[in-house]
């Protein structure tokens, strides 16, 4: 499948040849859009307000292009207004009749894993990347500047071509919020326990996090994260599926992770957050706070009885 994928890439880097093009910085609202989401889990969540913006402004056939890991997430919020598809199910069968793509939108840091993506889509005049190495396969290069944190980096493109910002909020159901503290108190927790949501991968991280979480918080700590961890003692939340999860974050007291996809999530619910050891950024807010292993466990433990 991929080498197939690979050959037709190819084969359209050949045909494709650059239009003329007039833009006065206005996209007419109109037209379908293809949003390209970030591949690394904590950017792509952190995109999701820029996301549904984009989603709003646009009225025409609207469709999200990223990893399948993000599918049932990205599904949950925009699944009744926009198409999903993962990375290699993108092709030109999927945009006849009335899926016409007149945009692309590549929220990626550069460098760009789209830059083939308008290959694709002989269709969109307007194709919009942060990477100006993907020119002339996007046409527009939004340069917003490194220096932004991963939300500012997205949302300054649409503020620079006129896209209004809205301000997302997730809906979670309640019954969806009454099963998973249902299946919380079903598996151990407390009721008076400090609820606590971590997704982190590096063992050293967890080890470090798990003690300073004992000590700081002796009158009960109740550890969830969005799969299995082996290593420590956590509620596996995966069985709830990614609406059950976000329900459980809405529960939580305070979010400890780093490159993850309900990083973004939890930001959008003004969560108390802990960034873990991460080249991901965000805007300085009150909620969030930052903690690399160079600055010790004393700090850590400070950070996390500020946030509780």
């Amino acid at each position: 499948m991929q080498l197939k994928h690979k050959l037709n890439t190819i084969l359209k880097r050949l045909k494709f040849k650059p239009r003329d093009f007039t833009f006065n910085c206005a996209i007419p609202n109109e037209l379908g859009i293809l949003v390209a989401l970030p591949r690394s889990p904590g950017r792509l969540s952190l995109v999701i307000n820029t996301v549904a913006s984009l989603i709003q402004y646009f009225e025409g056939y609207k469709v999200i292009v990223g990893p399948e890991s993000a599918r049932e997430l990205v599904t949950l919020f925009f699944g009744e207004q926009a198409d999903y598809l993962s990375n290699f199910e993108v092709n030109e069968e999927k945009f006849k009749g009335d899926k016409e793509i007149g945009v692309i939108w590549d929220l990626s840091r550069p460098p760009s894993p789209y830059k083939d993506l308008p290959l694709f889509l002989p269709s969109a005049d307007y194709r919009i990347s942060a990477d100006p190495e993907t020119y002339p396969y996007y046409n527009i290069i939004v340069a917003t500047g490194p220096v932004y944190d991963d939300i500012t980096f997205s949302e300054k493109q649409l503020s620079l071509l006129n896209i209004p910002i809205i301000k997302f909020r997730p809906s979670i159901r309640d019954l969806a919020k009454r099963t998973v503290w249902d299946y919380l108190i079903f598996k151990g927790h407390g009721q008076r326990n400090i609820l606590v949501f971590i997704d982190v991968s590096k063992d050293e991280e967890l080890d470090i996090i798990l003690d300073v979480l004992t000590k700081t918080l002796p009158t009960g700590v109740t550890i969830i994260a969005p799969r299995k961890i082996e290593k420590i003692n956590a509620i596996d939340l995966s069985p709830m599926g990614s609406e059950g999860i976000v329900a459980a974050l809405a529960l939580t007291d305070l979010f400890i992770g780093g490159d993850s996809l309900y990083l973004g999530v939890a930001d959008l619910m003004k969560m108390p957050t802990i960034l873990i050891d991460t080249d991901i950024t965000l805007p300085a807010v009150p909620h969030v706070h930052v903690w690399t292993k160079d600055m010790g466990v004393g700090a850590l433990a400070e950070i996390i009885t500020k946030s509780v």
